[in-house]
Formats: structure tokens, C-alpha cells, sequence
């Protein structure tokens, strides 16, 4: 066997091999749950990062400070809530596809009988969409902002700075709501793939 023809063996496999996990709900679940996982340690981080920060503010307050006690790994640690949000976005993402496998929808078949640009749509990060396609109710997905915040997380969490700045982090301006409404989905998706 040539070097060339080792190679297409080995794409063949692993495109087979995706083919086959993007039709198992438990592939999507247990990919979700590891994304919901990370999120959960680097948002406690951001938290606890926070809060010492919060204190240094206040103790700054009062003459004579010393910013030498400031800690840089702290304030690197406040630039975590960025990663988390993209953390909780790519779960969420991840339990919608569960959910719409689940419901018997099949990315592969329909992308290559219906509609061939449906497998790509499946591929990107467009949690509005898999919302709609889930069916979620509004009940659970109304606020469409942190929908919003949550796709811009998961773009801008991929490069060192946001690609398509329309407002530098607008999307961490509403953290903590945004990390709420994403462990309220995320809980919700869950108890629905049980």
C-alpha cells in the first residue's frame, strides 16, 4: 500500500466514523456533558477571580495600596468568563443536537436526499436555529440576547479577539444572566434525553 493510498484509507475512516457519531444522540450527550463540565471549572474560576478583584477595588479604595499584591494569574482568571460562555454555548449546542437526533432526524441521509447543504447547517454554531428545529418552547428560549451571546462566545472564544467586532465583549456584558439562562437550557435538554 503507497503513502497516498494509506492516506485516503484513514479520511475514508474517519469521515465513516463521524458519519456514524453525528447519528447517535448519546455521541452528541456525552459531548455535551464534557462541554458543560469545562464550562462549569473555568466559570467558578471567573467567579472566585472576580470577587478577590472586587476586593482589590475596594482596598484600593483606601490609600496607601500596594498593586504589587494584585496577582496577575487573578486577572488573566477574569478573562475566563469569555471561555466559559463558549463552554456553555458548545453544550447547549451540542444537547439541541442530541435532542433533534433523538427526535429522528438524520444529518447525514437528509443532507444527501433533501437538502445537501443541510449537513453543513447541522456543522456550525447557530444555536437559533437548532432551537427552532428542536421545536424548544418559547417558555424556555425567549431570551433570544443570550441566544446571541452565546453564538458570539463561541466564535470569539476560537481566536484572541472577536473577528467581527460590532461592540468589543458586548457579549459578556450580561455574563452571569447569560450563564444562567444557558445552565436552564442545558437542564432542561437534558431531562428531555433521558
Amino acid at each position: 500500500m503507497t503513502r497516498q493510498q494509506l492516506q485516503q484509507l484513514i479520511k475514508q475512516q474517519r469521515a465513516t466514523a463521524f458519519e456514524q457519531g453525528t447519528r447517535r444522540p448519546d455521541f452528541w450527550r456525552s459531548t455535551a456533558e464534557l462541554n458543560r463540565y469545562i464550562a462549569d471549572l473555568l466559570y467558578e474560576r471567573y467567579l472566585k477571580a472576580h470577587e478577590k478583584y472586587r476586593k482589590w477595588m475596594e482596598a484600593a479604595a483606601t490609600p496607601p495600596f500596594n498593586w504589587r499584591k494584585v496577582s496577575s494569574k487573578t486577572l488573566s482568571d477574569m478573562g475566563l468568563g469569555r471561555y466559559a460562555l463558549m463552554f456553555y454555548g458548545l453544550a447547549m449546542e451540542c444537547y439541541l443536537k442530541a435532542y433533534i437526533v433523538k427526535q429522528g432526524f438524520d444529518p447525514i441521509q437528509n443532507a444527501s436526499t433533501s437538502n445537501p447543504s443541510l449537513k453543513s447547517q447541522f456543522l456550525n454554531h447557530n444555536l437559533s436555529s437548532y432551537m427552532r428545529q428542536a421545536l424548544i418552547p418559547s417558555s424556555v428560549s425567549r431570551p433570544t440576547r443570550y441566544i446571541r451571546n452565546l453564538e458570539r462566545a463561541i466564535l470569539a472564544g476560537k481566536y484572541p479577539f472577536e473577528k467581527n467586532v460590532v461592540e468589543a465583549n458586548a457579549y459578556t456584558a450580561e455574563l452571569d444572566e447569560t450563564v444562567k439562562f444557558a445552565k436552564s437550557v442545558n437542564r432542561y435538554l437534558k431531562r428531555k434525553l433521558k
